[in-house]
């Protein structure tokens, strides 16, 4: 999964098109660490709640990190059933992407795991605590849902809409299009970003938090889903008009689950 550094407001952490390594090793070196089945994961998290996860591995006496993540330990735990191992087959062995279910079996949603090596094993059907967050590619805000209804129409090609998002519902549109068996096989492997799931809600609560650096600021809106309440992260320039208690939002996400939770803490002393 990608660092966020515009959700975050982290563009300082890129020099000359590159994250910098120098903070990031700086980052490391301050982490915790906590220890998996065959792995590590070293965590840094600042008074903001902004955690760095550097996924790594044993290669003889060294240790290789495998790649970085970001996530944001907030207040949303859901308890979910992963049903379906999404993850790319290019990924390294620490990433995982699981389709993910509710208790009834009434919605379906794409998350990236983090900390996934804690588990002991991953039990299709089985239920699973997570802390969860979302993180916005794309998000408009409007006055009500009725507004968004208005604005809406299938007939604009300029739209970033494929469709009318039902309200507080999880929509894995990408995903669904890539298993629907009525289509052609050949569209199905077309299908990319099968991770990015569709939400419209309403906004219940806004958190202003400041960023990594000083003077910057990220935000953190609390919407409702089929799965429970969500927070979702973003930056100022990432939506246009007002965003805030009340607002609809409508938005593109990528959703973040941590499950080193309880038991699987794992933390190093």
């Amino acid at each position: 999964m990608p660092i966020f550094i515009q959700n975050f407001s982290l563009s300082h952490l890129v020099k000359d098109g590159q994250l910098d390594s120098d903070i990031l090793m700086d980052l490391y070196k301050s982490s915790s660490w906590r220890h998996a089945h065959g792995a590590m994961y070293m965590v840094n998290e600042g008074a903001n709640k902004l955690q760095f996860i550097f996924r790594a591995i044993k290669d003889g006496e060294d240790i290789r990190i495998l790649g970085t993540d970001t996530h944001y330990k907030g207040n949303c735990v859901w308890n979910a059933v992963p049903f379906f191992n999404t993850t790319d087959k290019d990924a390294d062995v620490l990433s995982a992407t699981v389709a993910i279910t509710n208790s009834d079996q009434s919605a379906v949603c794409i998350t990236h795991l983090m900390n996934a090596a804690v588990l002991p094993e991953l039990e299709q059907g089985a239920s699973l605590e997570m802390q969860v967050v979302g993180f916005p590619l794309l998000i408009e805000s409007y006055e009500n849902r009725e507004m968004f209804e208005k604005a809406y129409t299938n007939e604009d090609e300029n739209s970033p809409w494929p469709l009318l998002v039902s309200d507080q519902k999880i929509l894995p549109l990408n995903f669904m299009l890539a298993h629907d068996p009525d289509i052609p096989e050949e569209k199905r492997n077309q299908q990319e970003n099968t991770d990015v799931i569709l939400l419209a809600s309403t906004v219940l609560k806004v958190e202003r938090k400041e960023g990594m650096k000083e003077g910057t600021y990220f935000n953190v809106a609390t919407v409702s889903c089929e799965f429970g309440h969500l927070e979702l992260i973003y930056s100022d320039v990432m939506v246009s008009g007002e965003l805030k208690k009340g607002s609809y939002i409508v938005c593109s996400a990528i959703i973040s689950a941590d499950v080193a939770l309880g038991e699987y803490e794992n933390w190093v002393e």
